[in-house]
């Protein structure tokens, strides 16, 4: 008996360092696949941007205004450090950073599901790390890495851990227990609509858990703790104040020019066959994981379940359809597709044999095929970052350190080109955001009351920059966006209603377009842009 016994262990031993090894492959590779990754979407350029001019002195929501609230902008700090410090592109400091901060993230969660469910199967923990890979690899083929959504679901995975652990009646390490709490209260204070998901999850635990005590943990204490410093910056940091108290108002009240509502997220969600792929597959994950005679399977499925509903409500609630906001669902369903995997696996042994290194297998050459000539850039080297043609001119008509003015009602293709040059926008709002939210609803373009005020703040602010900084280069963009708003309604157009181009073009002469920008250069006698506090 014992040399049958023996030979088990051994083959147990050895099937684990094989799947260990495939982790190293998959990390490995997902490493260079995201160094090969040239470009970066438009949000997070302009999350760079304005993080690179925190670092020179310039005060948020005062110097830089934005729809998105403060924490994304300090976050974007480490890119810049890390850029500066490696001498690393912008474009891959970025994802490089995201990237390390996905894994540093995944072992949390996996630490965490191993103290819910100490007996689980190292195989089952390699199938989540490299599904939670690939889904990650996904997001950045699909140009949204570093997006706050895509983060912000990363950044609940742990907290999702962390309750499946609860549920369980399983001890959890402080450092563990307040790492995902942590997490969890950065996420929301990125995006608001994600309080949501442990508001739903801590009354549905106190529900079921009515007939027992129901105990104050360390997360609850990191959660009061978060909230308390985050009325505490609010109180004391002006830019904070000016955010949550002056623009969250308004932006709640208008937000809407800037998607379709409800239905048009639904028929967005179920027209991507990715979202249904996933649907699909998480539906019938929950079929197996319902159905398993273990009650920690049963449980584990239960909050997936949860999870993947709350998901969508936040999804549906935004009301836009974007892409990025549909990642959530992605990471949600993609986690009780693993685990539905696992426990198919799992069931009817307690030891690891051959089969189990199946998933695992096919999950790292699935990675290894989305980029099947890496080997050729360790001869060439990699790509250089994107450049658009937007970014082309900016750079070749102006210098370093100069500050470029794109005049955008949105922020694509702006805030690419303006991060791809390596300049800084001129004017003080990111994106000309105040005009769809002052003229969305209406047929007219006279304005009366909090939308006047709105559109005459923004366009007094536009004059006092332009006359700071005096950017070489003036954009202006010309299309139509937004549906819902008087007919033709550009950033041209409203510029010429303001006699704009007059005061503009003593100063400076217009050149040929580019993209769909009309492009002006400061005149050579024209006085130069003088010395910002």
């Amino acid at each position: 008996m014992k040399p049958s016994v023996d030979r088990n262990d051994t083959l147990s031993r050895r099937i684990s360092r094989t799947v260990w090894v495939l982790l190293v492959i998959g990390v490995v590779h997902g490493g260079f696949f995201t160094l090969l990754h040239n470009d970066v979407c438009n949000d997070v350029a302009q999350y760079y941007s304005a993080a690179k001019m925190l670092h020179q002195g310039d005060v948020l929501y005062r110097d830089i205004i934005d729809t998105n609230p403060p924490p994304i902008f300090y976050l974007n700090l480490i890119p810049l450090f890390v850029s500066d410090t490696t001498g690393l592109d912008a474009v891959r400091a970025i994802n490089i950073s995201c990237y390390v901060a996905l894994l540093l993230v995944f072992i949390c969660a996996l630490q965490l599901f191993r103290a819910a469910n100490p007996t689980v199967l190292p195989v089952v923990q390699a199938i989540f790390l490299l599904v939670w890979l690939h889904v990650g690899f996904m997001v950045l083929d699909a140009h949204q890495f570093a997006q706050r959504d895509p983060m912000i679901a990363v950044l609940l995975l742990p907290y999702l851990m962390l309750v499946y652990a609860r549920w369980r009646g399983q001890n959890v390490p402080a450092l563990l227990s307040g790492a995902a709490a942590m997490f969890m209260v950065l996420a929301v204070t990125m995006k608001p609509h994600y309080i949501l998901m442990p508001l739903a999850l801590e009354t549905y635990y106190r529900w079921r858990e009515a007939s027992r005590r129901y105990y104050w943990r360390m997360e609850h204490s990191i959660a009061v703790v978060g909230i308390l410093l985050l009325v505490m910056l609010i109180v004391l940091i002006p830019g904070f104040r000016s955010y949550y108290i002056d623009w969250m108002p308004l932006l709640q009240k208008y937000y809407s020019a800037y998607g379709g509502g409800v239905i048009q997220s639904i028929s967005t969600l179920f027209s991507e066959a990715l979202a249904r792929a996933f649907l699909i597959g998480a539906l019938l994950a929950g079929i197996v994981l319902f159905r398993s005679p273990a009650m920690e399977d049963r449980q584990l499925a239960q909050l997936l379940s949860l999870s993947l509903l709350l998901f969508l409500l936040i999804y549906l609630l935004q009301g836009k359809g974007w892409i990025y906001q549909r990642i959530p669902i992605w990471y949600a369903s993609a986690t009780m597709i693993a685990f539905a995997t696992g426990v198919i696996l799992h069931r009817g042994t307690e030891r690891i044999r051959w089969q189990h290194l199946l998933v695992p297998m096919i999950l790292v050459l699935m990675q290894l095929a989305m980029v099947p000539r890496l080997h050729a850039y360790f001869i060439r080297g990699l790509p250089p970052q994107a450049e658009s043609s937007l970014a082309h001119y900016f750079k070749t008509h102006s210098m370093p350190g100069d500050r470029i003015a794109v005049i955008s009602m949105v922020v694509a293709p702006g805030s690419e080109a303006l991060l791809y040059a390596d300049r800084l926008p001129a004017i003080r709002y990111l994106s000309a955001f105040p005009l769809p939210l002052a003229y969305t609803g209406t047929s007219s373009h006279q304005l009366t009351g909090e939308r006047k005020r709105m559109a005459d703040g923004y366009y007094v602010s536009l004059l006092a920059d332009l006359r700071t900084f005096r950017p070489p280069i003036v954009a202006i963009d010309t299309l139509w966006y937004f549906r819902n708003t008087p007919d033709g309604f550009t950033m041209k157009k409203w510029l010429q209603q303001r006699d704009f181009y007059r005061t503009l073009e003593s100063n400076y002469r217009r050149v040929a377009p580019v993209m769909n920008f009309e492009m002006y250069e400061r005149r050579k006698n024209a006085p130069r842009a003088r010395a910002v506090d």
